[in-house]
Formats: C-alpha cells, sequence, structure tokens
C-alpha cells in the first residue's frame, strides 16, 4: 500500500458498478493531482478512543483534473492501491450550544430529552429549504432504544451532562460502579484486549476470568450484531476503576 500525499499526481478509475448507479465525476484516465484530503469529526463520546476533535480523512481526497476541474473523490476510486483511514488531528472541535449527555427541554416532543450525539461533519450544513441541519441526535438516554434529530431552534438547554463537567474538570457523581464504568468506556478509555492464547480478540468465559483473576484484564462485555455470545475484554486507563471493575466481575462470577 503507497501512502498517498498532497501534490501525488493520480489517475481516476471509478469501479463499473458506481459508474452504473450514476456516480460519473469524469471519465476514467482522467489525470489529476491531490490538493487536500477530507476531514472527519469524532466527538467526545464513543470516538473508539480518539482525542476528541477533527482529523484527517484520508478515504477522500480533493483532485485538480487536468482542465481545472475539482473533483471530490474516493481514494478507492483513483489507480493504485493507497493506504486510507483517518490521518492527522488538524483541529479541536467546534464550540456547540450542546454537548454530548447535556439535558434539553425538546419543544416538538414537549420533555427533557439528553444529547446522545452531535454531528460535527455537519455543522454547518442546511436542508434542503436552508434551514439548519439537525446536528442533535436526542433520546431519553444514552441506553435508550430510541432517537430522532434536532436542531438548536427546537432545543434549550435544561443542566450540562456528565461529559461536559469531565472536560471542565467538575466533579461528576455516580449512582453505581456499573453506571461509573459505562461513562468511562462512553469516553474511550478502555482499551479492548487480545486474549494472549491466541492474539486474537476472541475470548470464552473461563479464559476472560481467568484474565481478570491475572490482572490482565479488568472486564468484559458480551454481544455484537453478528454475534451476539461474543465476549469482548477490556481494560480501563484509570487502574483504580479497573481495578473496582475487576473486583466486582470477581465477586458476581464467584471467583476466587
Amino acid at each position: 500500500m503507497v501512502e498517498l500525499k498532497v501534490g501525488d499526481v493520480v489517475t481516476v478509475k471509478v469501479a463499473k458498478e458506481n459508474r452504473e448507479w450514476g456516480y460519473n465525476p469524469c471519465p476514467d484516465r482522467s489525470k489529476g493531482v491531490v490538493k487536500s484530503f477530507g476531514e472527519i469529526s469524532y466527538g467526545r463520546v464513543n470516538n473508539y478512543g480518539r482525542k476528541p476533535g477533527i482529523y484527517e480523512n484520508r478515504y477522500w481526497c480533493d483532485v485538480q483534473l487536468e482542465d481545472g476541474n475539482v473533483i471530490h473523490i474516493a481514494t478507492f476510486h483513483l489507480d493504485g492501491k493507497f493506504s486510507s483511514g483517518d490521518g492527522k488531528f488538524l483541529k479541536y472541535l467546534p464550540e456547540t450550544p450542546f454537548w454530548e449527555g447535556d439535558y434539553v427541554f425538546c419543544n416538538y416532543l414537549k420533555k427533557v430529552v439528553q444529547i446522545i450525539k452531535v454531528d460535527y461533519d455537519r455543522i454547518n450544513g442546511t436542508r434542503n429549504d436552508g434551514s439548519e441541519y439537525p446536528i442533535y441526535t436526542i433520546s431519553d438516554n444514552f441506553n435508550s432504544g430510541w432517537s430522532t434529530s434536532f436542531d438548536t431552534t427546537e432545543l434549550k438547554l435544561e443542566k450540562r451532562g456528565d461529559v461536559w463537567k469531565y472536560f471542565h474538570g467538575e466533579k461528576i457523581e455516580f449512582d453505581s460502579l456499573k453506571e461509573e464504568a459505562e461513562f468511562f468506556t462512553r469516553l474511550g478509555k478502555t482499551k479492548e484486549m487480545r486474549n494472549p492464547k491466541n492474539q486474537l480478540y476472541s475470548w470464552n468465559k473461563e479464559e476472560v476470568l481467568q484474565a481478570i483473576k491475572n490482572g490482565i484484564v479488568h472486564g468484559f462485555s458480551m454481544g455484537g450484531f453478528l454475534n451476539p455470545t461474543r465476549i469482548n475484554a477490556i481494560r480501563f486507563e484509570d487502574k483504580k476503576l479497573g481495578g473496582r471493575v475487576a473486583a466486582a466481575t470477581m465477586k458476581n462470577f464467584d471467583v476466587i
């Protein structure tokens, strides 16, 4: 795999099925120069452990063709095999009136709800009618089974949530160890651990409980879209929290 760089000369080669679906940015074999890469945001929750902010998105780039036109194109539509993924950190998240975890009153629903996601990639976007794009996903809480999205005109801040408190150095009161562990997991303050027996992220219950007893991991979760019995072993960045989770897990499973 070759690392694509700004200034590289590339040749367009759009996959046949994409052309058949109507994606035709320019003729195949058109040449151009990479001018820049796209951007992708990672919020303060469910960010896969990344520092919240805006990153270089190396799956997409702007290419200036020989005729002067600039196209925004996925790197897999360029002739060659290029390394993709998310690149370097570019900047901090933009300021928004609401943060993930904040409690807001929704005019449409006539009740207080919680912000569970902010779509920073569309922060300056608009609907077809030119109105503000609904970047705030709301629900009863992070674990609720429903969600919908609104813009700022439908929401009014009731109180700041634990995410805002955490990043502003304010004290957070948790009702249980489970709530505390879920909060820091949501912030990406955990690491999924490989099974030392096979170097894969694959465990059975006996193996993961033994690993907790040995201090290799702190806890585990079960479930997945394709495999509901899959076991994910995790270790917390905060060793004290991890120790409390490990002790509670061993007690729950009667591991001595």
